[in-house]
Order: structure tokens, then C-alpha cells, then sequence
């Protein structure tokens, strides 16, 4: 849920998350989003800290049980992460975030007086995100999360069944940022604020999969826990660009060019020559030959010679053989709550 709340906070940065966001911004209104944007740094800060309640992943658990589970949290507690996240976030920490990770930098966070403000808050941080978590649940989340909950099951279970993997691809199949070191038997995570994390066997992992992960890695560890969440499999899946044929880019592009187009859209269904193409369009001569040429080469347009004429046509079996291309695209439904259903 804090993830949920995390990627609302910041809607233009989370792609297929940006219709949802938007669309509950202004279900929930001003206010809820005036308190939300107050404490969002600490939403990204403190996001699945290990040995933390995480709110609706259990199965047998109401969200009033994890929420009471949280909120019943000490002050030692919440101290405790204050102070870590408060000496972690210097100003180089700052700009490798920034610079790898798929959000701007928080500027404000660098400063000393932006941390000590909190410690003089009357109202802390941690309650204030609780009563914010508790809202959305009633509001939005509890539907959302009915259907979530099996996307995520279903991630685990893939994840269980393929444990026999070799390790190596095992843990990539996760994350290109984690890496097992075959020779040594050591996992190594890539992170942007420490590089690179070695991971022995004195640390306890815990390993969460997220709908609303975003960037699709988030690494925290405290003393010998750790816990990653990553994104689920079905969200790369509904992301991730369709894989496609080395040409289909090229021949895309080809096609986009503004005056390419016009002289494609007229050839259609008739003949033309080099001028009389450059007179219909009212363009030079010049350059409706050089781009002819190009389409020629690409297959795009076929050359006719009449006598002293030379024709260009599209070239319909190539257009055939496209569209089929085209029709090919197998993208996996984007679940309805994302708000992509009629686009």
C-alpha cells in the first residue's frame, strides 16, 4: 500500500501507473493530497523496511489487524529508521538517486533544517502516514487490492516452481540489477545510493513482489535483514516494450517522416511520376526523387518503367506483409483498475 501511495504522490513518474494516479488524485481530493504530498518523502524513505508490517499482503490477515500491527509500532522504533535515513541522505546519496533511479532528486532533503522540522512536529510522521493508509484503504485500496492480491500470488507461486533453476538465473529472472556470482556463491544487488551490496549468508532476506513497485528494485536493509520488493512479473509484462522484428523500427520510421507519408498516402491506389508526384504535393522535384529512392530501397514503393517514363507504386504486397506484422502484437490485458481499459 505504501508503494500505492508512494507512485500517487509522484503520478508523473510511474508510466502505466500515470491514469490511475490521476484518476484517484481527484477521487480522493485536495486535502487528502495536500497531507499525502506533506509526508511523501518519508513514503520513499521508509518504503518496506525490514521487519516492518507490510499493510494487505497477509492471507489470513485483516488490514485492520496489520494496520493496528503498525500503528502499535514504539518511538524507539520509528527513531530509529529516522536517524538512519536522516545520516544516509547527504547530498552525493542525493545525486545518485536522482541520477539512477526513475525519480528527480529531493533536493530539500539535504538540508539539515528540512530533518530537524520533523523532530519538533508535534504530529509524527509515522502516525501521520498511518491515518493517510487507513483513508485510502476504506476509499480506494481495498478494491484495488482484490485485484492485485492474485497477480501477486500468482508471482510467488512462478517464483517457488522455478526455485530449481540454476541460482544464477534465477535471481536475474527477478531483477538485471541482482547478480549471483557462481564461481563464490555470493549475490550481488546494484543499488544507486551503495553500487553494489555483497549479500553472505549471516543476512535474513525477505523478498516481496509489488504491483506498484517503482523503480521495478527497492533494496533496504538494516543491520543483517534485507528486504527486497520488486516489481511483479505482470507489470513488467503489461510495461515492457513488445518485442519485434530488427526492421519494424527502422520501416516505422521511414513511414513518419512528414513528406515520405504524403507521398505514400497519395501513391496509393494510383501511379505517379517523379513530377507530377512533386506537382499534386507541390513540392520540388528533388525532393520528392530523393525520397522515392529511399522508399524504393526499403521495399516500400515499386519502380515502373514505361518508355521514357519511370512509375512509382506502393508496393501492396509489402503492405500486406506489415499490417499482418502488426496484427502480431500480443500484449497481455492491462488490469482495469490502471484505467487503460478503453485506450
Amino acid at each position: 500500500m505504501r508503494w500505492a501511495l508512494h507512485v500517487l504522490a509522484n503520478p508523473n513518474h510511474h508510466g502505466v501507473f500515470l491514469r490511475w494516479a490521476l484518476g484517484v488524485r481527484k477521487r480522493l481530493g485536495s486535502a487528502f493530497i495536500t497531507k499525502l504530498e506533506r509526508v511523501s518523502p518519508f513514503l520513499l524513505i521508509g518504503l518496506d523496511t525490514p521487519g516492518e508490517p507490510l499493510l494487505g499482503v497477509g492471507q489470513n490477515i485483516s488490514f485492520q489487524q496489520e494496520w493496528e500491527s503498525y500503528m502499535a509500532l514504539s518511538g524507539d522504533h520509528w527513531q530509529e529508521l529516522f536517524n538512519h535515513f536522516k545520516e544516509r541522505w547527504t547530498g552525493a546519496f542525493d545525486r545518485r538517486m536522482a541520477r539512477h533511479s526513475e525519480w528527480e532528486g529531493w533536493a530539500e532533503m539535504v538540508r539539515p533544517d528540512w530533518w530537524s522540522r520533523w523532530e519538533r512536529s508535534q504530529d509524527p510522521w509515522w502516525r501521520d502516514i498511518g491515518m493517510l493508509m487507513q483513508e485510502f484503504w476504506e476509499r480506494e485500496f481495498s478494491a484495488v487490492w482484490t485485484q492485485i492480491y492474485s497477480e501477486m500470488q500468482q508471482d510467488v507461486k512462478m517464483r517457488l516452481l522455478s526455485v530449481k533453476d540454476a541460482p544464477a538465473t534465477w535471481w536475474k529472472s527477478i531483477s538485471p540489477r541482482i547478480r549471483y556470482d557462481c564461481d563464490d556463491g555470493i549475490i550481488r544487488i546494484m543499488i544507486p545510493w551503495n553500487i553494489e551490496m555483497t549479500l553472505s549468508n549471516s543476512i535474513q532476506i525477505e523478498m516481496f513482489p509489488s504491483v506498484f513497485c517503482w523503480p521495478h528494485l527497492w533494496v533496504e536493509q538494516l543491520e543483517s535483514r534485507l528486504s527486497i520488493t520488486y516489481q511483479s512479473q505482470s507489470i513488467i509484462n503489461w510495461a515492457s516494450p513488445i518485442a519485434t522484428s530488427e526492421r519494424l523500427p527502422q520501416l516505422l520510421e521511414i513511414m513518419s517522416e512528414p513528406v515520405r507519408f504524403l507521398i505514400l498516402r497519395h501513391l496509393f491506389g494510383t501511379m505517379g511520376t517523379t513530377s507530377s508526384i512533386a506537382h499534386v504535393l507541390r513540392l520540388s522535384p528533388s525532393t520528392v526523387s530523393r525520397h522515392l529512392n529511399l522508399l524504393h530501397a526499403n521495399g516500400l514503393v515499386n519502380r515502373i518503367v514505361m518508355g521514357h517514363y519511370v512509375l512509382y507504386q506502393t508496393n501492396r504486397q509489402f503492405f500486406i506483409s506489415f499490417v499482418h506484422e502488426m496484427e502480431q502484437f500480443d500484449r497481455p490485458p492491462v488490469p482495469a483498475f490502471l484505467g487503460w481499459d478503453n485506450y
